[in-house]
């Protein structure tokens, strides 16, 4: 049977009457939930069975508080909701065609309470469900649903710290978990009323989602590395390939048998970054019990805080540290799935076996990830690059699912600045900008809270960082540019302007913004105080002031592309008085460079410089001086990895395109260290997962090749290649109006090939003070000399 595909309903014209207006066919059904109340974190199975005398074509809806999982006719049918907010609860929809005889439909309900991760939102537990037409059989709260609770789950703790951000591990316990109780009818919680007086009802706002659904293939580990007798703990050593055997069959579809009253432990490579269900498949084993656990890498020391990690590819006489879940199989053929993904590159699996011998039929997980299409290609005449372009691709799509998370592996939380970032990368490599659209909107939801957009959404606890929230305007002024979607880029500028008039009450009477609330991180430079720049804590920061100044001119640019002539002037006048503003106040005419506060030369940036040349603060020649002055100041504070999409754009900005490549060698080391994904910083890290690593793939194919939108809606395009020592480049770089390819040679001075662009679509090439006009649906000889 084929997958259903997920369709997306239009959103209410009037968002804020969610709640006191229907606008959703799933808003006729009633939230349920059982009758006997559970203080602990539980799962319940939800069942309605119905028989059609003859074929009926429906669309169902499902949502639930906090996570489901929906089955139809024991046919997997996706799972969710999609990370929201209580104002915008995501609800799924499914096209159906029901033929005549005997329907299930199944859910399996996972409530977490207070230990859930930190990106799960919460009001109180529940499930609804609809389905169009059928209203009567099977909507909840008309049809006749049943429940049980699922017993036997226990909750492991938590990977760091007093509370685990990506919530708890498992016990389940077999025995209790599949045993046969009956079901009970189920009672209903509460009711979206219609409310002519405007009183919004208690509860979810449901709201549909954008997302298709989230991956779900299923992966055995690519290797079976060695097997130890013994405890959970200890250096891993090499075993001999014959010991091994029967651990890389099962890899290959073949059972293995586990002695009883052993105890032992295997470690398997997944051959690459993963992000998954464990998925265990069992026979036997009774009084078995069953650890499986995942870990980025190993680590070559008994602390599990350690960042001694090395080369990623090495596991012999390291520790593994790793989180995971617990099963406890009771005899029969169990299947034991974790109740919330994981992530990383090797799995072990610690056994221990009782009176009665165990069978493992089958070991891997259930792929998840928001299901990535990229089509953008690159290649040059670096033959590294490639390895580094996949490095990148798979960080990207490890942090992509229902929300573009920081890191998959310790947090699953997107955070503003970090979004940027990755939203850049998968606009310049695919077409599909749905998860890209649904970051603005969530970021832009975010602002109910205190008028600022958080810095990461969802949330609970809500964070708060203004350096951030500047971030979000940044974002909305890319996806303008690159993508043609005037509709939605109109429905986020009035939380742009709210946002930003709630900064300019930040001034102090020089006209700097001055102790912003919340966390005004900037980057983890090892000199400055948890990620803070000088400054930026109890007085003025350049960096601050100067991301302010690059939102309020976002803002004219935006207000400029909608006719909207008197707003585009407010931003100017006031991008132009804090410009004023800045010089006078950080600009050292000594060592012509931008102090980092004001009247201190000993703290001096290298993010402060890159940004005053993206904000235009310098002519082209000013701004190339200014970038080589600052990269040769010794004791100028360097940007991580995360902070150098901001170099990197400087640089293109300043004309200086070509220096990109020759600061790429930290994501060659990357490679060369056995990386599968980028990492939050170079060694040592916590994360090896992170990307905001991943922007070199955006300016592959922006400051390398040099295409770019010249409009907004891309409507045009810019090409100014900046090769460096490349003899030659190659891009294939999917827009909205087609695919624009780039196939180009270099010799010295002289650059030739061709660019043949889509239908619909034109622009200019630039090279040196060359430029050639590129006509639309044609291919476009280039032959040029500086």
């Amino acid at each position: 049977m084929n997958r259903i595909e997920r369709i997306h309903i239009d959103p209410r014209d009037r968002p804020a009457d969610g709640n006191i207006q229907k606008h959703y066919s799933i808003e006729n059904a009633e939230w349920v939930w059982l009758a006997k109340e559970r203080n602990d974190a539980y799962q319940a199975e939800f069942k309605v069975v119905i028989e059609l005398p003859e074929e009926k074509e429906t669309i169902i809806h499902v949502s639930a508080d906090q996570r489901y999982e929906l089955f139809w006719n024991g046919q997997a049918v996706g799972r969710g909701p999609d990370r929201s907010d209580l104002r915008h609860w995501s609800f799924a929809s499914y096209p159906m065609v029901l033929e005549a005889g005997r329907h299930e439909f199944r859910a399996l309900v996972t409530y977490l309470g207070d230990k859930a991760p930190v990106a799960q939102e919460s009001y109180a537990p529940g499930f609804i469900f609809a389905a169009d037409g059928l209203e009567k059989l099977l909507n909840t709260g008309s049809g006749a649903w049943q429940a049980k609770w699922l017993e036997g789950i226990g909750l492991r703790p938590g990977l760091t710290g007093h509370y685990h951000v990506i919530g708890p591990g498992f016990d389940i316990d077999g025995a209790a978990y599949f045993a046969d109780r009956p079901f009970e009818e189920v009672k209903s919680v509460r009711k979206v009323l219609a409310n002519p007086h405007g009183i919004i009802t208690p509860g979810l706002v449901l709201h549909p989602s954008r997302l298709p659904d989230q991956k779900a293939g299923f992966h055995s580990p690519e290797k079976a590395l060695s097997t130890m007798d013994g405890g959970k703990s200890g250096p891993w050593k090499a075993t001999g390939p014959d010991v091994l055997s029967s651990w890389s069959g099962l890899l290959e579809g073949k059972s293995v048998e586990v002695a009883p009253n052993s105890e032992m432990r295997c470690l398997f490579d997944m051959g690459n970054y993963f992000c998954g269900y464990a998925n265990l498949s069992v026979t036997g084993g009774t009084g078995s019990e069953i650890q499986v656990e995942w870990a980025e890498s190993l680590i070559a020391s008994e602390n599990p805080h350690s960042l001694e990690k090395g080369n990623r590819n090495e596991w012999e006489g390291k520790h593994f540290h790793g989180f995971g879940d617990h099963f406890l199989p009771d005899g029969p053929d169990r299947t034991f799935n974790s109740l919330w993904w994981r992530s990383g590159r090797y799995i072990q699996v610690y056994l221990k076996t009782g009176d009665t011998a165990l069978t493992i039929r089958r070991l891997g997980i259930i792929e998840t990830g928001y299901p990535a299409n990229f089509t953008a290609q690159f290649d040059c005449s670096d033959p590294g690059m490639d390895g580094i372009i996949k490095v990148m691709e798979r960080g990207l799509e490890c942090c992509g699912h229902e929300i573009m998370v920081d890191c998959p592996y310790y947090e699953q939380l997107s955070y503003v600045g970090d979004t940027r970032l990755q939203a850049l990368c998968w606009m310049v490599l695919g077409e599909d900008d749905r998860l890209v659209k649904r970051e603005l909107e969530l970021f832009d939801w975010s602002r109910s809270k205190t008028g600022y957009v958080a810095e990461r959404y969802p949330s609970d606890p809500y964070q708060l960082s203004l350096t951030f929230s500047m971030i979000w305007v940044l974002l909305l002024g890319d996806f303008s540019r690159w993508r043609d979607d005037p509709e939605f880029v109109r429905a986020r500028m009035p939380g742009m302007r709210s946002l930003l008039d709630l900064m300019l009450r930040l001034r102090n009477e020089t006209g700097l913004l001055e102790r912003l609330p919340g966390w005004s991180f900037v980057d983890w430079v090892d000199e400055w105080n948890q990620g803070i720049a000088p400054g930026a804590r109890d007085g003025s920061c350049v960096i601050l002031d100067l991301l302010f100044l690059l939102a309020l001119r976002t803002a004219r640019g935006l207000e400029d592309s909608f006719g909207e002539a008197e707003l585009s002037a407010r931003w100017e006048r006031l991008a132009n008085e804090h410009s004023s503003a800045i010089r006078e106040s950080y600009w050292d005419s000594e060592i012509q460079m931008y102090t980092d506060v004001p009247g201190r030369k000993e703290h001096l940036s290298l993010h402060a410089q890159s940004l005053a040349v993206i904000a235009g603060l310098h002519s082209s020649n000013e701004g190339k001086a200014l970038m080589r002055r600052a990269m040769k100041t010794e004791g100028i504070a360097w940007p991580t990895p995360y902070f150098q999409y901001y170099l990197f754009e400087a640089l293109a900005v300043a004309g200086l395109g070509e220096q990109i490549l020759e600061e790429m060698d930290l994501w060659r080391g990357f490679v060369a260290k056995g990386f599968k994904t980028p990492p939050e910083k170079e060694d040592p890290t916590r994360s090896d997962c992170h990307a905001w690593g991943s922007h070199p793939l955006y300016h592959l194919h922006a400051s390398i090749a040099g295409i770019r939108p010249s409009s907004s809606g891309f409507k045009k395009v810019s090409i100014s290649p900046a090769p460096g020592k490349l003899e030659f480049i190659r891009s294939e770089f999917p827009v909205q109006r087609g695919t624009i390819k780039l196939n180009l040679v270099f010799k010295g001075p002289e650059a030739s090939g061709t660019v043949t662009m889509p239908e619909g679509l034109g622009g200019d090439f630039y090279w040196g003070r060359q430029s050639v006009s590129l006509r639309s649906g044609e291919v476009n000889r280039i032959d040029l000399t500086l």
